[in-house]
């Protein structure tokens, strides 16, 4: 999504979600779990309506689209597009359960890369900029669903921006999450430094597979 530089009600919403993540895990440091349900239950939603205004923007169904406390819920451009999981994104996925390592995919990066994304990226093709989505953005676990949010400054030179991926630290030879390329150039968000910001959203849903023998 492309914003208005420092929207009020985005920022809000965002400074929520970090206010409710700094909560559940100060409650699970207390085994609080009952509190940690609810809370969890108020982020899921929050993520949840987010998420629906989105689609209401990209549906072209833009009237009436408001955040829960009354303001206009008004970006510049909604753009929708799948993303590719990459393979040793799922290594990692699997050591994360078994205990191997604790090390989750924290970086949010963008670019203006148009190489279509491949099962073995090892990055963008052309970075511009990286968030760590712990201090500017949020990561949920919703059901079988994980959801990442990632807000880019506004200080990001002016770009066309045209990629997106996530990696477990912000160094050179880190392990790439997955890696999305908007095709369209007529979808790609066309960011002015100072003048509006980019915000990423994006979701990998888990299947069970049945297994015959």
């Amino acid at each position: 999504m492309l914003w208005d530089a420092h929207s009020i009600p985005v920022h809000n919403h965002l400074r929520q979600l970090r206010e409710l993540e700094k909560e559940i895990r100060y409650c699970h440091k207390r085994h609080h779990i009952f509190w940690i349900k609810h809370l969890k239950a108020i982020k899921h939603k929050m993520m949840a309506d987010y998420e629906n205004l989105m689609d209401r923007i990209w549906n072209d169904q833009k009237t009436g689209t408001y955040f829960p406390k009354g303001e206009l819920f008004q970006p510049h451009q909604v753009t929708k597009v799948s993303n590719l999981v990459q393979w040793n994104a799922l290594t990692r996925y699997t050591e994360m359960i078994a205990g191997e390592t604790a090390k989750g995919f924290y970086f949010k990066k963008m670019g203006i890369g148009t190489t279509p994304a491949t099962y073995n990226d090892d990055g963008l093709e052309n970075e511009i900029a990286t968030v760590d989505m712990r201090e500017d953005g949020d990561i949920n676990s919703d059901g079988n669903v994980l959801k990442d949010f990632g807000s880019f400054p506004p200080g990001v030179p002016s770009n066309l921006i045209s990629e997106f991926c996530a990696t477990d630290e912000d160094a050179p030879g880190a392990v790439v999450e997955y890696r999305t390329v908007i095709d369209r150039v007529e979808d790609r968000m066309g960011h002015i430094q100072d003048v509006t910001e980019v915000q990423e959203a994006h979701s990998i849903v888990f299947q069970a597979v049945t297994n015959i023998t």
